[in-house]
């Protein structure tokens, strides 16, 4: 995928999951916030976590969000999408 597909690909997911939290199929909060989990999961999948910070600095920036907002949404208490392969990350301290 190449930088500028990647930059498509964000844009596209969030206003497809801003569609689908607007739609009647999503109701409560529980629900919302997988939705939420599984577009942040999809975006860890288009920036890998072998990106290099120093040759890729604004790729590390949107997977180390991702990676945070990940982690917010789940301990809130979104169980994770039954299909998600990404695990949040560890915390350290």
């Amino acid at each position: 995928m190449t930088r500028d597909d990647r930059w498509k690909n964000l844009v596209t997911g969030a206003f497809h999951l801003d569609d689908e939290l607007g739609s009647v199929r999503v109701r409560g909060s529980v629900a919302r916030r997988r939705r939420a989990i599984e577009y942040l999961d999809s975006i860890l999948e288009v920036f890998p976590p072998d990106l290099d910070p120093v040759e890729d600095f604004e790729g590390y920036a949107v997977r180390r969000l991702a990676q945070s907002l990940r982690r917010a949404l789940h301990d809130a208490g979104a169980p994770p999408p039954a299909r998600s392969r990404v695990r949040p990350p560890r915390r350290t301290s």
